[in-house]
Parts: C-alpha cells; structure tokens; sequence
C-alpha cells in the first residue's frame, strides 16, 4: 500500500516537472508559422523580443516572403532611432514625391533617409522611393552601410577585396565586402551571396538582429 501511494504522490510531481520545462518552449515560439528548428527561429525571435520586427495579424512571420521597401524601412526606423538617438540633418523628402504624407511608412522612410546623404540615397533608390517594391539583398546592406558609416571610421578595411565569388558585378560591391567584415552578413553555402535575389523576411532579421547588437 506505501509503494502505491508513493507511485500516487510523484506522478503529479512528474508532470509539474516536464510541464514546466516545457513551458520556455511554447512560450518562445510567438508565430505559428516558424518552427523552433527553422534556422532563423532564434533570431526573429531575438529580433522581436527587441521590438524591432513584427508578424502579420494571423499569428504567423511568413519567413520565407519577401520584404518590400516600405517594410525594411519601418523595421530600420525603429533600429536606426535606438542606436542614432541624435539623428542627422539630412533632407531627402526628394525622394518620397510617390507616396502621400499619409502613407504608413512615409514618416519612417523621411527618418531613416535623414540618416543617409543625397548621394547615397540616389544610388541605392533611384529618382523615386517605390513603396511596394521587392528589397534585394545587396539594397539591404548597401543601406545600412550608408547610415553606419557615419558613426565610425572604417577606412582601415580594404573594401576592394570581394568576399564573395558573384558579386564583381554587384551595385553595392563595398557596402557588402564592409558588412561582411563587421560580421553582419554571410553568403550562401556555395560562396555567393546572390546580391540582386529579393531578400526574405527571415535573412532580414538574421542580418538586422546582427547590427541591433551592436
């Protein structure tokens, strides 16, 4: 009768035990479509714990969509406002002549482009900001470059050495071949870092979680 009342007594404190150590789990998986063993998993997490990235309404991340303009420039706001509080001077409203004033993303775009010089907004976006269009990878690096590039002094890297095996031809070849010496980028598997393919929403915050740390 003791062993059975004693077998009574530790199953409930058996499950209590693996409840709880269950519970980090459950409890660090905030979208519904991002498995804890999706590569990315630790870091959009770590990214949305900063407050830095958000889902969609539904619950779920979408990691593998593509990010538009309008989206990378929100989360770079947030970002850019924590680690640059002073902000700059810089006037490039120029650039937003296609979007209204009241366009969710116009005050954020006018913000994170006053962190960046005409000429470097020009290189990157062209004559006009283009809301809806698809980031590529190399237009991502290429914008934190101009912003970081600011705030510390970088000419001590040799930016002409290329990192990777297709970016000779790259719009942004020194914005990378920089961003891989600060350790904020990595390239694929195979050597290349495919700098015109239309970033995800997963490799932007790999990247972003990178610079957000400092």
């Amino acid at each position: 009768m003791n062993n059975l009342k004693k077998k009574f007594i530790m199953l409930p404190v058996m499950l209590l035990f693996l409840s709880l150590n269950a519970l980090p789990l459950m409890a660090n998986r905030s979208f519904s479509d991002l498995r804890t063993n999706h590569w990315s998993f630790s870091v959009v997490t770590e990214l949305a714990d900063m407050g830095y990235i958000k889902g969609y309404p539904d619950g779920t991340f979408k990691p593998g969509g593509n990010i538009t303009r309008a989206e990378f420039i929100a989360v770079m706001n947030k970002l850019v406002s924590d680690l640059y509080p002073d902000g700059t001077e810089a006037d490039n409203k120029w650039l937003l002549t296609d979007i209204s004033p009241n366009h969710w993303a116009y005050n954020a775009a006018d913000s994170v482009l006053s962190h960046m010089t005409k000429e470097d907004v020009k290189n990157i976006f062209g004559s006009k900001f283009s809301p809806d269009r698809k980031t590529t990878r190399e237009e991502v690096v290429a914008v934190i470059h101009a912003i970081i590039r600011h705030h510390a002094d970088f000419s001590g890297i040799d930016l002409s050495k290329n990192r990777f095996s297709d970016i000779s031809d790259a719009r942004f070849r020194e914005s990378i071949n920089l961003c891989v010496e600060q350790g904020i980028i990595s390239g694929y598997p195979d050597g290349t870092f495919k700098p015109g393919g239309n970033i995800t929403r997963a490799e932007i915050a790999a990247i972003l979680v990178k610079v957000a740390r400092g």
